[in-house]
């Protein structure tokens, strides 16, 4: 028989009982730590799609190359930036030589003065990203303003030194999740064998991987100890009038 209990849920009940404080906080310390290794896994993901793209392919790469390239900037420095946003702090750049955290302090300039926020770019990739000015033009004697700009679509230096930051940090968080797994398996299982009441509360939270995931083949990956990731869109739909119709969300298995 298969049965799974949802402790992130649970924790709404622990919360409430200053006896199962420590066990609340081993909980959230050890999703803490699984979601920032989530994050830099799909950064890197990211960045090694961008490394396979052919440089002769103008196609894709003026289609997802912005996109993979914001998105991995975005998601490393959510897990690199360790400033009390409610995930627990593992010092996930503690292992950074010095040149290491140059680049690392480059990219969180790229990101807040230039991709997340209106500024002046800084730093060894921001000052390449984007360029705006106005222009004064006369032609044929005729003067107007106009706008010239230039944005990066992706930076092969950012790309090879993103990637080395990610790897870094990865083996540090994935250091942290063990001990972090551990340290609640022990806590947990102590806390059920001397404690009823515990029991009773995990029984009152059962999780159901088909409804989580709504995917038959994450459900079976899920009992089977293999990987399962849900992945929800919203197809776009053109009909024959040439109008958009959003389809229904479909969840699919990666």
């Amino acid at each position: 028989m298969n049965v799974a209990f949802d402790l992130s849920s649970l924790q709404d009940d622990l919360k409430k009982l200053p006896k199962f404080k420590e066990l609340n906080k081993a909980i959230s310390r050890y999703t803490s730590a699984r979601s920032l290794q989530r994050d830099l896994e799909s950064a890197l993901s990211s960045l090694d799609y961008l490394s396979a793209i052919d440089v002769s392919d103008g196609a894709t790469r003026t289609a997802v190359g912005q996109p993979l390239m914001t998105h991995a900037v975005m998601l490393y420095c959510r897990a690199a930036i360790e400033d009390g946003s409610g995930r627990f702090p593992m010092g996930v750049t503690k292992r950074f030589s010095k040149e290491q955290a140059t680049k690392h302090q480059d990219v969180v300039k790229l990101r807040n003065k230039t991709m997340a926020h209106f500024g002046v770019g800084e730093g060894a990739y921001g000052a390449e990203w984007t360029i705006e000015k106005a222009v004064l033009k006369s032609v044929d004697n005729e003067a107007r303003i106009t706008d010239v700009w230039t944005r990066a679509n992706y930076l092969a230096a950012l790309i090879a030194d993103l990637s080395d930051l990610c790897e870094t940090a990865l083996s540090t968080v994935q250091e942290v999740v063990r001990v972090r797994l551990d340290e609640l398996s022990e806590l947990l299982f102590k806390t059920t064998a001397k404690d009823s009441d515990l029991l009773g509360l995990i029984r009152k939270h059962p999780f159901d991987p088909f409804s989580f995931f709504s995917s038959p083949e994450s459900a079976a990956s899920f009992w089977s100890g293999g990987h399962y990731v849900r992945e929800v869109y919203t197809p776009k739909m053109i009909t024959e009038e040439n109008s958009i119709e959003i389809g229904v969300t479909v969840a699919t298995a990666i």
